[in-house]
Order: C-alpha cells, then structure tokens, then sequence
C-alpha cells in the first residue's frame, strides 16, 4: 500500500528517529518533498485504520439474512418520487389555507377593484396607441365612482417634517 520511499520516511522518522534533515540528505529530496511524502503515508494509514474499525463495527450491528431481504422488498418508490408527491400534497394544502384565508379577509369586496372593459376595448385602445402607447390607458364606461362621505373622514395631521415654526431657528449650530 505504502511505497519504499514513504515506507523508509516512517522508520527512518518513528523508529529511528532521525531528523527532516537527516532523511533530505538521505533521499536527496528537499524538506517540503520529504513532509509530503510523510503527510501522504499517514494519510493512506489513517484511511486503513478507519476501514478496519467500519469493517468491525458493522459486524457486531450486521442485520440478520431475513431482515435485510425485507427491507430490500419495502422499498417500492425512489426517495426524489417519494420527495415530489410530499410536496404536491403540501402545495395544495397551502393553496386551500391562502384562498379560505383571501376569502376571508376580502368578504367578496373584491368587485370595486376590478377593472372594466372588455378584450376588445383594451386591445383597441392600446393598438391606437401603436409604439407610443402612454403609461396610463383610460376606457370610458360610464360609470362613476361614488366619493366617500365628507363628514365621515378624518381630519389630516400636519406632516412631520413640516413641525418647525418660521421664526425660530436652528439652535443645534455652535
């Protein structure tokens, strides 16, 4: 698994115990080749060690023959399929919880807002108006809107940018 060269890296730095300088002389290698090297073989040691301690593991939680062939059986729809048909069923639930909740709060109020015309008098309009058509299009319909009562509407606060009297001025200046 280890080549000669990270091989003779080990002994030389684990039971030997010579130096980085020591092996660089030794393999004529530099200090940063001779560190890979090492760093390289630890890590395909490490990955060995961690192997065997799955390979274990796994023994002593081994799943008896008949369990796993029905586990295996159970299984009858991808995860993806499983996730999708989940979220189907989650967006309709909160299709029906927004329109009961729109219902709800709009009592069928909605008809003032709506807006008149029909198809062909909006495409006439806008085909009038050809490649210069205008940011707002008005269609007659003979209809008027009612104002709101006078006597029912509040009266308007002053704005709060405008609170400064005209004769004072600014004392924040030094």
């Amino acid at each position: 698994v280890l080549s000669p060269v990270q091989q003779a890296i080990l002994l030389g730095l684990s039971l030997q115990r010579k130096s980085i300088e020591d092996l660089m002389a030794e393999f004529n290698l530099q200090s940063n080749q001779v560190l890979a090297m090492f760093n390289k073989a630890i890590r395909k040691l490490t990955q060995i060690f961690n192997k065997l301690e799955e390979d274990v593991i796994s023994e002593k939680l081994a799943l008896p023959k008949s369990v796993e062939s029905g586990l295996s059986n159970k299984i009858e729809e991808s995860l993806d399929d499983e996730l999708e048909n989940e979220a189907k069923v989650v967006y309709k639930e909160l299709d029906q919880k927004q329109k009961q909740l729109l219902e709800s709060l709009t009592d069928g109020k909605l008809e003032e807002y709506a807006i008149s015309g029909s198809e062909k008098q909006w495409r006439d309009n806008l085909k009038a108006a050809g490649k210069n058509a205008p940011a707002n299009v008005s269609i007659k319909t003979g209809k008027k809107r009612s104002l709101p009562n006078p006597t029912e509407e509040q009266p308007r606060k002053k704005p709060k940018w405008n609170n400064k009297s005209p004769g004072k001025k600014n004392s924040s200046k030094k």
